[in-house]
Parts: structure tokens; C-alpha cells; sequence
């Protein structure tokens, strides 16, 4: 709000995971759900930004590398307050938003490490190597199925598990 009364040149990322997961877990107005876990209505952080005056708000989902790059590149070259707000649910809130598990075909990767920088604990070193470096595998049974890595790869390495 000073930001935008004081005419500030300024990119705010909002990071909603839909739960204050840092203290355990509770719902807050942005969920819809009180504290005693009644349905009440829900704060649009949209909405909320525009109330105070931001001209620049959207809304992108964090799992989209793509459309977090370019939000991110359209706020930061906005002159004034911009609010991008990356959207997606926490990894560890008990309603889980999983994509089929991910798996790596060992012909095709190059052990770039590009995915490594993701910092997914299901990605580990394989025993294989290209070029003196090790190459990776996923762990299907812990894979959320983000694709992020995959977003990633130079080489599509990455793919979905086949059932």
C-alpha cells in the first residue's frame, strides 16, 4: 500500500500455496476456510491488489515455468507497483494436486544437471554416466508429477511413467 502511495518502482511476488504452511498448516483468508474449518468467503488476492491501487496484478501457476518467466520479465519492465502472485498449492497440504509420476530415459540424457537445479527430492544420480558426469533417475513413488524437470530438460529426458 506505501509502495503504491509513494509511487514506488517495484516488483511484489506473492507466493499463495493456499495454506500458512510455516506455522503447521492453517487456513487463512485467501483458503475460504475459517480456523474452525467452516466455509466462508474468500479473499481474491487479485482483487485486494487492485483495491489499493496496483495497476499490474497477475496470476500464474508456479508449475508453469513459462508463464513464471514471462510474468516475472512483464512485472519487473512495469513502471510502478507490479504484483505477480505464483499459485499453487503446498506440496504437503493433504488435498494434493499430483500430475503422473516422471521418469527418466536414460538414452537421451546428457547429465546436464539442469534438473538437479530444480532441488526435487525424487531426482538422484543414476549409475550411469555421459561424459564424466553421472546422470539421473526419478523415484516414481515419491514424484508428484510436476514436471518441472522436464520444463527443464534440454534433451526431454524426462517423461511420464507408463502404466
Amino acid at each position: 500500500m506505501d509502495a503504491v502511495y509513494n509511487n514506488a518502482n517495484i516488483t511484489v511476488m506473492l507466493l499463495d500455496n493456499h495454506i500458512v504452511a510455516m506455522t503447521g498448516g492453517q487456513n487463512h483468508p485467501g483458503t475460504g476456510i475459517t480456523l474452525r474449518g467452516e466455509k466462508t468467503h474468500k479473499i481474491n488476492y487479485e482483487d485486494l491488489c487492485r483495491a489499493i491501487g496496483v495497476q499490474w496484478v497477475r496470476t500464474v501457476d508456479s508449475y508453469d515455468l513459462g508463464a513464471m518467466y514471462k510474468g516475472l520479465r512483464e512485472a519487473i519492465d512495469f513502471k510502478g507497483v507490479s504484483v505477480l502472485i505464483s499459485d499453487r498449492p503446498c506440496v504437503i497440504d493433504p488435498v494434493k494436486i499430483k500430475g503422473p509420476a516422471l521418469m527418466v530415459k536414460a538414452q537421451n540424457c546428457t547429465a546436464c544437471q539442469s534438473c538437479m537445479n530444480v532441488g526435487c527430492p525424487s531426482i538422484s544420480w543414476s549409475d550411469e554416466w555421459f561424459d564424466g558426469r553421472h546422470k539421473v533417475k526419478i523415484d516414481p513413488t515419491t514424484c508428484i508429477g510436476c514436471a518441472l524437470c522436464a520444463q527443464v530438460c534440454p534433451s526431454d529426458s524426462m517423461v511420464p511413467v507408463k502404466v
